[in-house]
């Protein structure tokens, strides 16, 4: 039975890649200086000037989807007895999942035998895109929504992002850091290393000195955590530093042998809290937990 894949704009996929596979996306909710917008994946406001903005002072803010927008796209497809699959931004960081099972509980009441099927990702950006991209390749091979919900479960903590960031400023203006560690982390060139844990919460887990050691870092997280890398499809998504994501490309080709390697632009839902200059490197692998558990020999926060 054929059914509609629905995500949101936080999954960082280009605008191009879901209106050719007929994906629908729901806009996250942008605010930049006096202007209000949804997060379209660069079609009212291209990603290059966000970030041209929020290096100029800007400081965008975002707010969740609410339920009644959901209910609008949802409806769209019940009252024609089309089944819904939506895979959204992890609860751990948005109330955009909890708005969608609000409309899903006010579509049932209206059309009793509503098939909606709401997925939190656990994952933001393109750790989250990596799923929306794999559930729409299952979809072409004319794999079920049992199917592909099946895998989706059984996958999702294998979905990794590791992410570097480029300026501090950014993480202390949403909290993460201390004032005084942005000031010193700026003058010692110091680059964090976030990993985006099982639960789908931001957690910050080393840092580094220098962009290129960052960059390499992401590398050696694929290599550690990565589970048979040669047969996947690889995700680096960037803030506006397009060249440092084809050095990131070229320095993992160099060295593996995979699939394909997709390059990906940053929105400025996940922009607004990360800032220009973030990276993102995603991939399956062992599963989240283990990665954050510190009973493990190993445990990033370690290395």
């Amino acid at each position: 039975m054929p059914f509609k894949l629905i995500t949101d704009s936080s999954c960082d996929l280009p605008n191009a890649y879901l209106k050719e596979n007929n994906i629908d996306f729901l806009g996250i909710n942008v605010n930049i200086g006096e202007k209000d917008f949804l997060d379209d994946l660069g079609e009212t406001i291209s990603q290059k000037e966000i970030f041209s903005r929020m290096r100029n002072g800007a400081m965008p803010k975002t707010s969740q989807v609410n339920s009644g927008t959901f209910y609008s796209v949802f409806e769209k497809y019940c009252k024609d007895n089309i089944s819904i699959l939506y895979i959204g931004l992890s609860s751990g960081l948005s109330g955009t999942i909890n708005s969608a099972n609000i409309a899903k509980q006010n579509i049932l009441e209206k059309y009793k035998n509503a098939d909606i099927t709401i997925v939190d990702s656990r994952s933001a950006s393109i750790g989250f895109g990596i799923l929306v991209y794999y559930t729409n390749e299952m979809m072409k091979q004319g794999k079920s929504k049992e199917e592909i919900t099946n895998w989706l479960n059984m996958n999702i903590d294998r979905a990794h992002h590791w992410v570097t960031v480029d300026d501090l400023i950014y993480l202390k203006r949403g909290g993460r850091i201390s004032a005084t560690s942005a000031i010193v982390g700026g003058l010692l060139n110091i680059k964090p290393i976030i990993f985006v844990d099982s639960y789908g919460k931001l957690l910050p887990l080393t840092k580094v000195k220098g962009r290129k050691k960052s960059i390499n870092y992401l590398i050696e997280m694929l290599e550690y955590y990565g589970e048979d890398i040669e047969s996947q499809t690889l995700f680096i998504c960037n803030a506006d530093c397009k060249e440092d994501a084809i050095t990131l490309k070229k320095l993992i080709e160099e060295k593996h042998k995979v699939k394909d390697i997709i390059i990906t632009e940053m929105g400025p839902t996940i922009g607004a809290h990360a800032g220009p200059g973030t990276l993102v490197l995603s991939f399956f692998g062992t599963k989240r937990d283990i990665v954050t558990n510190p009973n493990k020999e190993k445990n990033v926060a370690e290395i």
